[in-house]
């Protein structure tokens, strides 16, 4: 994570993550100095960064890249004051008390939200660009207001018209804000940040404000960028030198959980004190300060990193009790889901900014723009956004077939169903409910069933044994009768092995026999799948080896493909015919492995790419057309859910990019960084009303804190990796890990089913003395008790269950104890939004699981 000044010293370009206005720090230029370029394509160091003229170093795929300075943004300014007239002209309510104000000169003004007022301004604009006359607003038949404003990029000339409209949405209640981009006709594309947001006038200290982040001190150094970028010095540069922590303001104290597993984990549900930060959606974008920064590799292990595209603000200082609030109010910016985004960042001050930038869009006449955001109110909770967020776009945050949440208990990621056979009743001691089978069957990434019709035909594995669709059947009805899911590996990002480049020309295997080669495959059957980029000729270290596309007399050179695991190469959805062979290889599990309860899809890191390669006719990355990888991932897997959904079978993800709109299709997570705190808190967001498995490495993960590692996962509804022999590097058996996971499997266990309930103070832990949540489960509710030191019990309150009654069974599970505690509920009450309940709860190692049985 960038501090405050180290943000100032990278360049303020179209694409830059700050631009000195309305509210933001500012930024300048920067270069790096002593950057060169291993054998292994990352660079080995990084030394100084100072604020002079931008000259940096481009990391890709073996090539260092000289970049041009970026230009300033030229509409840079101090924060806005209130606006001069502050008669209001339009008022757009919601229906309730929350209403957004403008004067006669298209000025927002203010913002009612329960009984207050706010004072307000509107920053929307095009980063980078000036305006163009005067906003011209009209009113809409129903009752909202549209706001036209023509702005102009200073150095190309090319101008486009910003349209706002604010309309009432009571079905929703909310504010929708909807944000359409136009050029005109025969003007050249450019691209420019799309910022859409408001900045609260006369925000004060006591203001708190929430997001779905990877860790809630957001402007520390990420303890877990540090502990991932010392395991992999060999592939990734040795950049956390520059993540340390700002000033401290941001972080709550309550936010460290005591000895949570040693990692430095911070409790994601603690409001913050409004702050300068910028968070990206999802991972960090494909911009060349990161590509420089990170390597092309990326791994979910930043704090400043968004999975769901809200931010929550609570304008009040008022003391917070076990009772829900009266007359306090929070106010939540989301963004629509829906639209067709490529890159997004999130970005607030400390001075009351609130905004969303859409990043690497094609502005151009056939292209038109539309982004849409909705202003609601609620409780001063920090669940209220998240509940209205997933009520009005369910289809992100639910299953698609009820198979999903039959599949939820800890997992595995092991290649040998015959020693899941052996051990099965040892493994479901261990909450053991799913395998997804580290698939080294298949010849090569890719080529998962091979298109043989003959399943008694024998191919070599990439692991070197033989391997036949009946042989692959076999093992996995075998796993199924055991008790045991399996979901099948899938990829739709990576594609052959020890690829060879340029490819060659000719090959020794027959046209029928073709899949055997991978190579050969890509050659001749999708080689627009091949993802490669466009860089400049000149300046370019080793130019003539970065592989073919032009070049010569300073023209566009294309980059090598990249190279990723055993030396399969990054591929591209978007392409029709590779998405077409990634739909068929999909039917072909579905007809020979019916057994399997689905697939997972590894490898999402890559979809924050673009492929110059192609032009989906949307994206504008480094001033040329390109095609983004998301968009082809979009479609795909669309396509691939609705087959698996028909069947009733499942699809889960490994999620490397944390962005929720990714995942529409998904029936849950495997997420393979939750050994990494911030990583296991972004899944959480996402997974609220879907399981979520999520990794354990080995052993050492555990230290120095058994049970705080345990009780996280407990908190987040996540099931972590189970010890399962030949899980592929994750955890495999032994005394230490075998006897934790026995402990704690029926707590565990207690979560299948898993919905977070989000009524306002769900949950509330009396007198701070543990953390809990709160969650709807099969047959009733399950609400872990965490990180309570030495007490011995724990009084809780509850609300929002629904079903819930005098009769209705309560007891506790603890680590290590067999029996259930029956205990008794204190009150039980009947409330507007469903029973609340007092109960005290004994507890053990410092937590217990309370289970509601209806």
């Amino acid at each position: 994570m960038l501090r405050s000044k180290e943000r100032r010293a990278f360049g303020a370009s179209s694409n830059s993550r700050c631009d000195g206005g309305d509210g933001d720090d500012g930024c300048g230029v920067a270069f790096v100095e002593n950057f060169r370029l291993p054998k292994n394509g990352f660079p080995s160091k990084v030394a100084a960064v100072k604020t002079l003229p931008f000259l940096a170093a481009l990391l890709l795929s073996g090539a260092a890249l000289a970049l041009p300075e970026l230009p300033a943004d030229t509409n840079a300014a101090a924060a806005p004051a209130a606006p001069a007239d502050a008669k209001v002209a339009f008022r757009i309510s919601d229906g309730g008390s929350l209403a957004a104000e403008f004067n006669a000169a298209s000025e927002l003004v203010s913002i009612y939200a329960g009984d207050t007022h706010h004072r307000a301004s509107n920053v929307t604009r095009l980063v980078g660009c000036v305006v163009e006359g005067r906003p011209v607003a009209r009113a809409l038949a129903d009752g909202g207001v549209e706001i036209r404003t023509v702005w102009r990029n200073p150095s190309s000339g090319a101008t486009a018209t910003l349209a706002e409209r604010f309309t009432p949405d009571r079905a929703r209640r909310s504010v929708r804000w909807a944000v359409e981009v136009t050029a005109p006709a025969g003007q050249a594309p450019f691209t420019a940040p799309v910022q859409v947001g408001l900045r609260f006038l006369g925000a004060s200290p006591h203001w708190r404000f929430w997001t779905t982040w990877g860790d809630p001190r957001f402007n520390e150094s990420s303890a877990d960028w540090k502990q991932y970028n010392a395991r992999t010095r060999a592939n990734i540069h040795a950049a956390a030198a520059a993540l340390k922590t700002a000033n401290g303001r941001n972080a709550d104290a309550a936010a460290v959980a005591p000895n949570a597993a040693g990692r430095n984990w911070g409790d994601p549900l603690l409001p913050q004190p409004l702050a300068d930060a910028v968070f990206d959606y999802g991972m960090r974008p494909a911009t060349e300060h990161n590509f420089l920064r990170y390597g092309m590799h990326s791994v979910p292990v930043f704090a400043d990193v968004i999975s769901v595209p809200l931010v929550t603000l609570f304008p009040s200082n008022k003391a917070r009790s076990e009772t829900p609030s009266s007359g306090e109010t929070g106010i939540t910016f989301a963004a629509d889901p829906n639209d067709r985004s490529l890159d997004v960042t999130l970005q607030t001050s400390a001075n009351g900014l609130l905004a969303f930038r859409h990043i690497n869009h094609r502005i151009h006449a056939a292209n038109p723009l539309h982004f849409h955001f909705d202003l609601t109110e609620h409780e001063a909770d920090w669940r209220g956004g998240l509940r209205w967020m997933a009520k009005h776009y369910a289809e992100f945050f639910d299953v698609n077939v009820p198979l999903a949440h039959d599949v939820a208990g800890t997992g595995a990621y092991s290649s040998s169903p015959d020693l899941i056979c052996e051990n099965a009743e040892k493994l479901r001691e261990v909450g053991l409910r799913v395998n997804w089978q580290a698939s080294f069957d298949f010849p090569y990434m890719g080529m998962f069933i091979p298109p043989l019709t003959d399943d008694n035909a024998e191919w070599k594995t990439h692991g070197g044994w033989p391997m036949s669709i009946a042989k692959f059947r076999d093992g996995v009805r075998r796993v199924k009768a055991a008790g045991i899911h399996t979901l099948s590996y899938f990829n739709v990002t990576e594609f052959g092995k020890k690829v060879r480049w340029p490819l060659p020309e000719k090959f020794s295997v027959a046209r029928a026999e073709i899949w055997r080669d991978g190579n050969a495959f890509l050659r001749h059957e999708i080689p627009g799948a091949i993802v490669r980029i466009v860089l400049p000729a000149t300046n370019v270290a080793g130019a003539a080896s970065a592989g073919g596309g032009g070049g010569g007399g300073g023209g566009p050179l294309l980059s090598k493909p990249y190279h990723s695991w055993e030396g399969c190469i990054v591929t591209d959805a978007g392409d029709p015919a590779y998405q077409d062979f990634l739909v068929a290889q999909a039917r072909r599990h579905l007809e020979k492995l019916p057994d399997a309860s689905g697939i997972c899809i590894d490898r999402t890191d890559w979809i924050r790419y673009y492929n110059h390669v192609g032009d989906d006719g949307v994206s504008w990355w480094r001033d040329r057309p390109a095609r983004a990888l998301l968009l082809g991932w979009h479609a795909t897997v669309g396509r691939i859910g609705k087959e698996f959904h028909a069947a009733g079978k499942v699809v889960f993800v490994n999620n490397h990019d944390k962005r929720l709109d990714a995942y529409k299709h998904a029936d849950g997570y495997y997420d393979e960084h939750t050994q990494f705190p911030t990583s296991a808190n972004l899944t959480a967001f996402a997974a609220i009303r879907k399981p979520a498995l999520g990794w354990t490495r080995d052993a050492g993960d555990f230290r120095p804190d058994p049970d705080g590692y345990m009780q996280r996962f407990l908190y987040l509804g996540i099931f972590p990796t189970a010890p399962v022999p030949k899980n592929d590097h994750t955890i495999t058996p032994g005394p230490v890990a075998d006897k934790l996971y026995r402990d704690y499997a029926p707590l565990l266990l207690a979560m299948r089913g898993k919905k977070w309930v989000l009524a306002e103070r769900a949950i509330f832990v009396v007198g701070g003395a543990a953390k809990a949540n709160l969650f709807e489960v099969f047959g009733g509710y399950s609400a872990p008790v965490v990180f309570a030191g030495d007490r011995k019990q724990a009084t809780l309150v509850l609300r929002g269950l629904a079903g819930v009654t005098a009769a209705s069974k309560l007891s506790v599970l603890h680590p290590g104890v067999a029996a259930e505690i029956p205990v008794q509920a204190e009150s039980i009450v009947v409330e507007k939004d469903g029973t609340a309940l007092r109960v005290t709860v004994p507890l053990l190692r410092s937590c217990a699981m309370l289970r509601i049985r209806q």
